[in-house]
């Protein structure tokens, strides 16, 4: 599941699915399965068919 929606990916790491996404030069916050995952983690972070993955971007406002 990525971002609540039935998703294939190759990625095997959390990084790995972040770049495929065009998301790691992004401002966003990854979460596995219900939990933040440190950007410095990413890369060392597998995924796995059955997790939920999740990246939320930060929106400022005044």
């Amino acid at each position: 599941m990525l971002n609540g929606k039935q998703a294939w990916c190759e990625a095997s790491t959390l990084g790995a699915l972040a770049r495929s996404l065009g998301l790691a030069e992004r401002r966003v916050m990854a979460e596995l399965n219900g939990e933040a995952v440190p950007r410095a983690d990413w890369d060392a972070v597998p995924i796995r068919a059955d997790d939920r993955v999740e990246f939320v971007q930060f929106v400022g406002g005044g």
